[in-house]
């Protein structure tokens, strides 16, 4: 390894090792709810999503849709899942319903941030408790990328 090499190491170290002791400070002060994340933690935490969350870039937010046999379908989810664990996590996230499908969206405050709580939001109500065909599901929900 070339002295360039070394420096531009030691570099990336410093500015990990800065954001690490910026996130445990932020911790201390503010709920998970409201604490940013980084880049990297965010593209940490949207790799182990479940099935059928998508991380958006532009604004930055996480997305979920799924398909159901029919709009009744999708409101009950909405009302039995959605809103239960938004009311349990005090969160509002964005609800939309276009005929059988229905789309959450975290992440869209702004300026647009995500946070530790997005995605433990994003975890409770991505695990159903109940077997997707018994809700409706019409299909399960893609793979995230």
């Amino acid at each position: 390894m070339n002295f360039m090499e070394n420096v531009r190491q030691v570099a990336k170290e410093m500015i990990r090792a800065a954001r690490l002791k910026a996130e445990r400070v932020q911790a201390r002060f503010f709920s998970p709810r409201e604490v940013p994340m980084c880049t990297e933690r965010i593209q940490d935490r949207a790799a182990r999503l479940p099935k059928g969350w998508d991380l958006v870039v532009a604004p930055v937010a996480i997305r979920y849709r799924r398909t159901f046999k029919s709009f009744r379908h999708g409101v009950e989810f909405l009302s039995d899942t959605v809103v239960q664990q938004a009311e349990k996590q005090g969160f509002a996230p964005d609800v939309e319903i276009r005929g059988s499908e229905v789309f959450v969206t975290l992440g869209v405050e702004a300026p647009p941030i995500l946070s530790e709580g997005d995605f433990d939001f994003a975890q409770a109500i991505g695990e159903p408790a109940n077997d997707p065909d018994e809700a409706g599901l019409v299909h399960k929900p893609r793979e995230a990328a």
